[in-house]
């Protein structure tokens, strides 16, 4: 049995580099940080170990300290690849931006839900009709959405142009466009 162990270790290298070249494609198809990664290097550094001809001896004993290297390895990875932050841009970039407003309709269920409920449970009549909420959104031109403050005299209409005017809080302030002509930069 120590025989089999021993050529197995002493003819491992193409097997262990080929299971790393396996565990870095499904990381990279499975997208599980950390996991796969961990154990391609854990095959490249015991096949590093095969190829310079350690005894198996020193190759079994230094599994467990391969691992442990792998892992603080694909730590040091990760850490380099995600430490970059994506600029984002503060609110005050949006003044005088020309965006789109999204208005929602959502029926707000929660308390026919309560009182059905509770009517099967009591025989009571549910009170109340679903009241409708509108949520007003404004679409920028980089793709994000963010509250908004109507300043407008008419309420607004799904897909209609605004102008941001400024920041009320957290939503951004907007003005209705006069004419749908006026978009020209949106």
């Amino acid at each position: 049995m120590l025989e089999i162990i021993r050529n197995f270790f002493g003819n491992a290298a193409p097997w262990l580099i080929i299971a790393a070249i396996i565990c870095v494609g499904l990381e990279m198809t499975l997208q599980l940080p950390y996991v796969f990664l961990t154990f391609a290097i854990f095959f490249v550094l015991s096949a590093i170990m095969s190829v310079s001809g350690y005894s198996f001896e020193w190759q079994l004993y230094a599994a467990a300290i391969n691992i442990f290297i792998s892992f603080l390895l694909t730590r040091i990875i990760y850490k380099q690849l995600t430490r970059h932050s994506i600029r984002q841009k503060s609110a005050d970039e949006y003044v005088s931006e020309i965006v789109e407003v999204r208005v929602v309709e959502e029926a707000e269920e929660t308390n026919s839900y309560f009182y059905g409920y509770k009517k099967e449970i009591s025989n009571e009549v549910p009170v109340g009709v679903p009241s409708i909420k509108h949520f007003i959104r404004a679409v920028t031109s980089d793709g994000k959405v963010h509250e908004v403050d109507w300043r407008g005299k008419q309420p607004p209409i799904d897909g209609q142009r605004a102008t941001v005017v400024g920041i009320s809080g957290s939503a951004l302030a907007l003005n209705p466009l006069e004419k749908q002509g006026e978009d020209n930069g949106g």
